[in-house]
């Protein structure tokens, strides 16, 4: 047999590995014999023309009769598992109950793998943002939240994070509107939406004027909130309401957010660093920052989404 003889088998084969398995192995053996003898022929009679016509006709063939064979072969199997799960119902019952739970729990380890290592956070510069927390192992705290002076400390003595922010929930009743309306708000630093790289879409961001003692309460709307409650009016920059006894002034709406769990309310801007140790909300304040270091791990993450 010559080298282009032989090549040309080879690739015949490579061919036949587009039909079933069952179909290769009881008219395999047959098919290349047959061909080989037709790639003779054609090289002998007409040269390189029918070399590549006879090649033309077998792809063309192969691949014409390729799905038709695999489906009848599908149509095969399947009657026959039918068959087999009729015969053993309780075999068949227990089988699919053990796919479905092996199908749940990897789906959801996958989800979660995907949020919290695969899938970025989608914020400007995502891959940066982590969470601060710590520890007071004699009081079995394992999430201590921070003092006004813990989180001053981070702010200034740090030289690996180029901006800490503070959050935390907090329930009100949002009055002057025709009917008073709790309010979920979400108290945050001025930065907060800066180091998201979350931009208004009327109005104004936060300023750090706006922390300072005495400055004017003021507010920004989620977008949601402000589409139901509002019915995306822009004129309700710049209106005052209250809220703890305190007026406040919406000063922008937020752009929607993609994949953040927003307040159903307002993000109240009232909050004062040296107020935050009687403003905490329930459980352990978050604060998350960017590293120059671009460092981010599992649990950041998670929080973070959260």
């Amino acid at each position: 047999m010559s080298v282009a003889d032989s090549r040309a088998i080879r690739f015949y084969r490579a061919l036949l590995r587009l039909l079933p398995f069952d179909f290769r192995s009881d008219f395999g053996p047959e098919m290349e014999t047959v061909f080989q003898e037709q790639h003779k022929e054609a090289g002998r009679l007409d040269g390189a023309a029918g070399v590549l016509r006879l090649w033309w006709e077998t792809i063309a063939g192969i691949f014409r009769t390729a799905p038709g064979e695999h489906l009848a072969m599908f149509r095969q199997d399947a009657g026959f598992a039918l068959r087999m799960m009729r015969k053993n119902p309780g075999y068949t019952l227990a089988a699919i109950l053990t796919l479905g739970l092996g199908i749940g729990a990897n789906s959801a380890i996958f989800s979660v793998v995907n949020a919290v290592l695969l899938k970025p956070l989608p914020y400007e510069h995502g891959e940066s943002l982590v969470t601060l927390h710590q520890q007071a192992p004699r009081a079995g705290m394992l999430n201590q939240p921070f003092s006004v002076a813990e989180i001053n400390d981070y702010r200034t003595q740090s030289h690996s994070l180029d901006g800490l922010v503070e959050y935390h929930n907090m329930n009100f009743i949002l009055l002057g509107r025709s009917e008073p309306e709790r309010v979920e708000t979400g108290v945050v630093s001025w930065n907060y939406f800066d180091v998201f790289g979350v931009k208004p879409l009327f109005g104004r961001a936060f300023r750090p004027e706006d922390e300072h003692p005495g400055a004017s309460a003021v507010l920004m709307l989620s977008y949601e909130y402000w589409i139901r409650s509002f019915g995306g009016d822009p004129t309700v920059v710049n209106k005052t309401f209250t809220m703890n006894d305190r007026p406040h002034t919406v000063v922008g709406i937020l752009s929607p957010v993609p994949q953040y769990r927003q307040p159903a309310g307002p993000h109240d801007a009232s909050f004062r660093p040296h107020e935050a140790g009687n403003q905490r909300a329930p459980g352990a304040s978050r604060f998350e920052w960017r590293s120059r270091q671009f460092a981010a791990g599992l649990s950041e993450r998670l929080s973070a989404l959260n």
